[in-house]
C-alpha cells in the first residue's frame, strides 16, 4: 500500500486515488468526485419509512460519499445496505400485521413467508435472496473485500427499488386484508 492510500492530515479531504478511472459506465475514464457524491445523493427512498430506516440509508449513503476520500467505505456502503435491506422487510411485514411467531423468523424464512403472501414475486424473491446470501458473505468474510463505487452506486439503487416496492406491497396488503 502506499502512503497516498492511507489516510492522514494532510490527505484525509483528497480523493482516493483507487476512485481513478472510475465512471458510472465502469472503468476507463475519471468521474470527478463531485459528480460521484452528486449522483450517490441523488437516491433517496420514496415510501415514508420509519426514522432508524431512513437513518440507515442516509448512513450507508454516507459511508459511499466518504468512499471518494477512503476506498475501503464503499464496501461498508454496500454492508449497510444489505443490513437495510433485512430491517425494511421484518419493517414492512410488521405493518402488515403478522403474527410474532412470523415476525420472529429468519430472513430467509420471512423472505419465503413474503412470497406466500404475494407481496413480492419469483423473481423479487429471488432478488431478496441474493441480497441475503451476500449479506451473509460479506458479514462473515474471511479474506479482505474490496468493493468500489459502481457497486456502492448499484447497491443504493437496488435498495432504493426493493425498500420502496416491499412497503408499498405490505401496506396494500395491509388495507385489503383490513
Amino acid at each position: 500500500m502506499t502512503d497516498s492510500m492511507i489516510l492522514t492530515v494532510q490527505n484525509h479531504l483528497e480523493h482516493d486515488p483507487r476512485l481513478e478511472g472510475w465512471s458510472p459506465l465502469g472503468i476507463g475514464m475519471t468521474f470527478e468526485t463531485d459528480k460521484w457524491v452528486e449522483l450517490i445523493l441523488s437516491y433517496s427512498l420514496t415510501e415514508t419509512v420509519p426514522d432508524y430506516l431512513e437513518q440507515m440509508f442516509e448512513r450507508a449513503q454516507g459511508c459511499a460519499v466518504y468512499g471518494c476520500y477512503h476506498y475501503p467505505l464503499f464496501t461498508l456502503a454496500v454492508e449497510e445496505l444489505f443490513r437495510l435491506k433485512e430491517s425494511a422487510l421484518r419493517e414492512a411485514v410488521r405493518e402488515t400485521r403478522a403474527s410474532k411467531t412470523v415476525l420472529k423468523q429468519s430472513y430467509a424464512d420471512l423472505l419465503k413467508w413474503a412470497y406466500k403472501e404475494n407481496l413480492i414475486d419469483q423473481q423479487r424473491h429471488d432478488q431478496w435472496q441474493a441480497a441475503r446470501e451476500l449479506r451473509n458473505i460479506t458479514s462473515h468474510k474471511g479474506d479482505y473485500l474490496l468493493l468500489g463505487p459502481n457497486d456502492a452506486i448499484g447497491h443504493l439503487q437496488f435498495t432504493v427499488e426493493m425498500t420502496d416496492e416491499i412497503f408499498r406491497a405490505c401496506r396494500t396488503h395491509s388495507k385489503s386484508s383490513s
